[in-house]
């Protein structure tokens, strides 16, 4: 933990720091089409990112777990509009379970596993804010 709040203060306070951790939300649709909020962690490099992202949904019929982790190496790119641009390639994984309760059968259970090439690209419009795509083909 004390490793953490360091490597959190020294992204936000030092110069020379050229890494962030970061932590947001947004929309994805890992859970068969359906739109959902997720939670999304990582690490940001100059040379590389490591992000962890997951998202699930339940009631009283069906649920549907999804986790994703990605490392690509990215690089900048010219400025977009007033915004930095970066990007890359590397390799994902995709790791889903859903089940559901009909009442009449037994529940019906299924897990999905997938690995492959992933891109990534952000674009940084304001400071320490992002908008970004990521996808795992696999």
């Amino acid at each position: 933990m004390k490793l953490f709040i360091y490597l959190l203060l020294c992204s936000l306070f030092c110069n020379l720091s050229y890494a962030g951790i970061t932590l947001g939300t947004g929309v994805t649709s890992a859970t068969s089409g359906r739109v959902s909020p997720f939670l999304h962690g990582g690490y940001d490099d100059t040379n590389f990112a490591l992000t962890l992202t997951s998202v699930g949904v339940k009631n009283d019929y069906y649920y549907h777990s999804a986790y994703n982790f990605v490392l690509v190496g990215q690089k900048d790119f010219p400025k977009y509009l007033w915004g930095n641009l970066r990007g890359g390639i590397g390799i994902g994984s995709h790791y889903a379970i859903r089940e559901l309760k009909d009442g009449t059968n037994s529940n019906i259970k299924k897990s999905d596993f997938a690995l492959g090439p992933a891109i990534r690209i952000t674009w940084e419009f304001l400071p320490y804010t992002y908008i970004g795509l990521e996808a795992i083909f696999g």
